[in-house]
């Protein structure tokens, strides 16, 4: 395969991965697990905290301790009417909050099929055309075949191993010189 028309087909693969990477950044903005187990321990602590408030063994203790903090003598009744209340208004929150990540889930599910469906196609031109120029899947990265473009255009390499052999050499000194500055 000539120089030429292999640095123009890692540059086709450069800008697959960009374009890939650009969807897979809007597909998160949709989608984030560590948001939703955030979401669940929080919705979690607005159920537990006013729940152990209102159990009767607690009033007595509660109260003691608003009435130390405040300096004011306050009444146990008063305290059980702002813990239930405090658990209705929780209560309605993590309600609202429930019904919308349902609705966010079934509004965006369009959305989220649209960018997995993009991405997949991507994914297969990648793969076909990694294939074609042999390019391994280890080094379909922005950073890698970037290097590999570079290498081809500036003449350091004539075939992609050279290019591989380079990339590897240069990341491994990088590697070492940032260890060293540690």
């Amino acid at each position: 395969m000539f120089q030429k028309e292999l640095f123009y087909g890692i540059e086709e693969l450069k800008d697959l991965v960009k374009k890939r990477n650009l969807e897979e950044q809007k597909l998160s903005k949709y989608i984030n697990p560590n948001k939703k187990i955030i979401k669940v321990i929080v919705l979690i602590c607005i159920f537990i905290y006013p729940v152990i408030m209102t159990l009767n063994s607690e009033y007595k203790g509660i109260t003691s301790v608003i009435n130390f903090t405040t300096n004011k003598n306050i009444k146990e009744n008063n305290v059980i009417m702002g813990a239930n209340m405090l658990l209705m208004v929780w209560t309605l929150i993590a309600i609202v909050l429930l019904l919308y990540q349902v609705l966010k889930s079934v509004i965006f599910r369009n959305k989220i099929y649209n960018f997995r469906k993009s991405i997949n196609v991507i994914m297969k031109s990648i793969d076909e055309l990694g294939q074609i120029y042999e390019v391994p899947m280890t080094y379909m990265n922005e950073g890698a075949l970037e290097y590999f473009s570079r290498c081809l255009k500036e003449n350091r390499a004539d075939n992609l191993r050279e290019c591989v052999n380079y990339y590897i050499n240069e990341t491994y000194m990088n590697n070492i010189i940032n260890v060293v500055k540690r």
